[in-house]
């Protein structure tokens, strides 16, 4: 044991407590370094050590014109690599990169005397067995020496890191909305999106996706420079050379992980980080209610982050929000497809009789027709079907029969609500028929035979002849159920965006508000009509102004401005502190088309952080004046305690002494009386020799009566050393010593298995030695004695009855019983005090010290005894000692 953990487990408290890292600055040598032995330090570090000790926050110490280093157990994470190195060492020289993000803000804490700040900044720290991002907070106040003057740096660290992460994720997610405002063709959708993802380096290093080509090919897109021989612009299927896992996508429509990207004879973009990818995840665009697959993205992992559920449900976020966007764009194509088609001749052909579609089927819009994504079929003038395409037969789930089946090939239709049904003659195609007029505005459900359902929006026209009359009709029947599915996932983003607390605000390149959150309003007392439209400065105090051309300076060259604090004007003229995570917004090109601001209140935070700071000075002002105090009452305890060792000394000498002078006389009382009894014992009368042998039986007693007075003194000596101790060989010493007793009272005497405890193995040996004798003292004359010795390990429910006892430990039970004279109850905590008797020496030989020095052994071994008794048929004595 080093010198130090000698010395602070009794004289310096501050250092108490700290776990591992508490450990070991106690046990360092701090009398080899420039802060000196331990007594030397000012108080000022003392108080501020015992702060970061019994801190759950990560929290620092740097002391002196060197900054030696402390740090608590919450700390260990930001030392990394320097723990326990860096414990003691120079700040400057051994936390050199944290030096290099803080060491100036650190140096004007010392020089100005006042606190600082730096917000979020970011270090790689490791986490479950990875190097991953973090994000801390640091606070650096001064810490003043006797003088006032500072002398050490106080630092706490808070955690940012899943505030910036999430800040982060939900740019994206509004990148992706604002990216694909006027996204029309299905691959401007594609690209654009990859865009938008391209603005998080961090999180996606690079991305690709794979738009599936009749379940038969690819075709990939990227904003990426990314190897043709990772990533192929078209593959087939089947291709074996091609590396991603995309079958087993599109099989089980699931997220599947690619690991070890690194050893592959290709090199991917590292994003924003210095490390190259070494995972990836192939996800699923997929229309959940309809089960509709539209491709497969391909997204670099972040090296700095694992996989874990909160990065996999991101990234569903994003599958799901580009989901919606190819939905609608899909949409949006049917639209204008369905304008063509229903200017084109083929409807006029189409609409002249069964025998006539042979002509449409060998005409050159027979490809164009049956390739629409839309559904479209044309009926005669009396409703009967006279031609589908394939869109229009898998929209149905089944192929109507040409000239038979009657205004709509439907199986079933139903009402928008999905539970009215609607008969087929007064259905939309119905009516455009029957009124002469084309039907808008209209939704129908549409029931397949194998009882799914889609929503659907039908454009029936009527088409008429030369002479005006109604010559049939043709209809496009759009399937909106991915439509209604993505706007309801865009309402949903709509309500987060509506019911978050932070306070969300776009504005133009110009500075002029065009959105504004309930949160906004009720941040800053403006409702949304007050301020749309109005400049950004009505919230700018104006000594402020010009951090607005600072922070559109950054944006504009496309840098984000996380957590900055800054103050703003509330419509009642308020100052109120804000944090502000600010985000250039951008167009499919990557044009700076506004600027979106997160604002958050932290006026209770900074208020909370003032009195954090005025209470920690009060703080270390009365833990100095305590440590005075305590250092005063420990030198007067440390004083009784040395006169308290002394007397205790001379008391145990005294003891000895007293034990040999008195037990000299005794044995010559003892010895010339029974010199005595033998050389006249005949010759003296009755009276004579009992007066002779009650000499001798005083005598012994007397001497009994030392030699107990003299064990139960001894019990107070701290040097006695606990060492395990076997229970079992101790009994059968003791079993030994009573062999003579046993036989002589044929005493029936059992004992189970004792346990093994760390224990004074002698005081182990007086304590079951006294149980037992005192078990064959006190046996009944009618019955033979039984006596059973017996131990278990305490259940926790039996602790109530022993309230002395750490509820924190485990105890063993030891029993002793026997079936003797017992007593009675009332006397229990009697039959525990020295010289206390319950029966007639003369039936009952004893000194009445015995149980007592059972009960102060016990006692020592953080233990208690407890006893029952029943007069007449037994006594019961529990002894209660630690399993460890």
């Amino acid at each position: 044991m080093g010198t130090m953990d000698t010395v602070t487990s009794g004289k310096y408290h501050f250092l108490a407590g700290g776990g591992e890292t508490g450990e070991l600055i106690r046990h360092y040598p701090w009398e080899n370094t420039v802060l000196g032995a331990v007594d030397q330090w000012p108080q000022p570090l003392k108080t501020c050590i015992r702060i970061i000790l019994t801190s759950g926050l990560p929290m620092f110490v740097w002391w002196g014109p060197d900054l030696i280093s402390f740090y608590n157990d919450a700390g260990r994470i930001l030392a990394g690599c320097k723990h326990p190195a860096g414990l003691g060492q120079p700040f400057r020289t051994v936390w050199k990169t944290l030096w290099e993000r803080i060491g100036t803000q650190a140096e004007q804490a010392l020089q100005n005397n006042v606190g600082t700040c730096n917000e979020a900044l970011l270090f790689f720290t490791e986490r479950n067995g990875h190097l991953q991002e973090s994000y801390y907070t640091f606070s650096l106040s001064p810490i003043p020496g006797s003088n006032g003057v500072p002398e050490g740096i106080l630092c706490t660290v808070s955690d940012e890191t899943d505030h910036v992460v999430q800040a982060r994720q939900m740019k994206t997610l509004q990148d992706l909305t604002t990216f694909n405002l006027n996204s029309r063709r299905i691959q401007d959708v594609y690209m654009n999106s990859l865009l938008a993802l391209r603005e998080n380096r961090h999180d996606f290093p690079f991305a690709v996706f794979y738009e599936t080509d009749h379940d038969t090919h690819l075709k990939g897109y990227t904003a990426d420079d990314l190897p043709e021989a990772a990533f192929p612009g078209a593959v087939a299927l089947t291709d074996e050379n091609f590396y991603w896992p995309v079958t087993e996508v599109l099989r089980s429509h699931q997220i599947v992980k690619v690991h070890q990207l690194r050893e592959k004879p290709w090199q991917l973009p590292a994003g924003a980080w210095e490390q190259l990818p070494d995972q990836a995840v192939l996800i699923p665009v997929i229309h959940h209610f309809t089960n509709t697959l539209y491709g497969v993205l391909i997204a670099g992992i972040n090296p700095y982050r694992q996989p874990d559920d909160a990065y996999l449900a991101f990234l569903r976020q994003v599958s799901d929000q580009l989901t919606a966007t190819i939905t609608s764009a899909r949409t949006y194509v049917a639209h204008q497809l369905g304008d063509l088609f229903r200017q084109a001749p083929a409807a006029i052909m189409l609409l002249k009789g069964v025998d006539d579609i042979v002509e449409v089927a060998n005409s050159r819009y027979h490809h164009l027709l049956q390739g629409l994504p839309a559904a479209l079929y044309t009926c005669d003038k009396a409703g009967r079907i006279l031609w589908f395409n394939q869109a229009a037969a898998a929209l149905w789930g089944r192929e109507p029969v040409i000239g038979y089946d009657m205004w709509c090939g439907s199986w079933k239709i139903f009402e928008p609500d999905g539970i009215t049904p609607l008969p087929l003659d007064t259905c939309p195609m119905a009516r455009a028929l029957q009124q002469g007029v084309a039907v808008r505005d209209v939704e129908i459900v549409v029931e397949r035979p194998d009882g799914t359902r889609r929503n659907v929006q039908p454009y029936p026209d009527p088409i008429f002849d030369e002479e005006g009359r109604v010559a049939g009709a043709v209809n496009m029947l759009i399937d909106i159920t991915e439509l209604k599915m993505a706007q309801a996932h865009m309402g949903r983003l709509a309500a987060i965006v509506e019911s978050t607390d932070d306070a969300i605000i776009s504005k133009t390149p110009e500075g002029i508000i065009s959105s504004w959150n309930p949160a906004a309003e009720k941040l800053f007392g403006y409702t949304s009509e007050e301020v749309t439209g109005k400049p950004i400065l009505i919230l700018i105090p104006p000594d402020r102004t010009a951090e607005e051309k600072e922070i559109m300076d950054r944006l504009s060259k496309g840098v984000s401005i996380d957590h900055f604090e800054t103050q703003r004007v509330t419509k009642d003229g308020r100052l109120i502190d804000i944090s502000l995570t600010i985000s250039p917004l951008k167009d499919a090109h990557g044009r700076f088309i506004g600027v979106s601001k997160i604002a958050r209140d932290i006026s209770e935070q900074k208020k909370l952080f003032s009195a954090l700071q005025e209470s920690e000075a009060r703080y270390m002002q009365v833990a100095m004046e305590m440590e005075a105090i305590v250092a005063q009452r420990t030198r007067e305890l440390t004083e009784a305690n040395f006169y308290l060792e002394k007397s205790n000394k001379e008391l145990e000498q005294f003891a000895f002494v007293t034990s040999h002078d008195l037990q000299e006389p005794l044995r010559k009382i003892h010895t010339f009386a029974g010199l005595l009894c033998e050389a006249v014992g005949p010759a003296l009368d009755a009276t004579s020799r009992m007066y002779v042998e009650k000499m001798m039986i005083s005598a012994r007693r007397m001497s009994q009566l030392i030699h107990d007075l003299l064990n139960f003194s001894r019990l107070n000596r701290t040097e006695d050393i606990f060492v395990q101790t076997d229970l079992n060989e101790v009994m059968a010493h003791v079993l030994n010593d009573f062999e003579v007793t046993i036989s002589q009272k044929k005493a029936l005497v059992t004992i189970d298995a004792l346990p093994a405890i760390q224990a004074v193995p002698l005081q182990m040996n007086q304590l079951l030695y006294n149980l037992l004798g005192n078990a064959l003292k006190f046996t009944a004359e009618d019955r033979t004695p039984e006596i059973r010795i017996s131990s278990r390990v305490l259940p926790e429910h039996a602790l109530k009855d022993y309230p002395e006892l750490d509820r924190g430990r485990s105890y063993y039970e030891i029993t002793v019983s026997d079936n003797g004279i017992g007593f009675n109850q009332v006397y229990e905590d009697k039959i525990f005090q020295i010289f206390q008797r319950l029966n007639n020496r003369t039936a009952y030989e004893g000194t009445g010290i015995g149980l007592a020095l059972c009960n102060k052994i016990a006692t020592n071994h953080k233990g208690c005894i407890r006893a029952v008794g029943q007069p007449g048929e037994g006594a019961v004595f529990n002894v209660v000692l630690p399993v460890m």
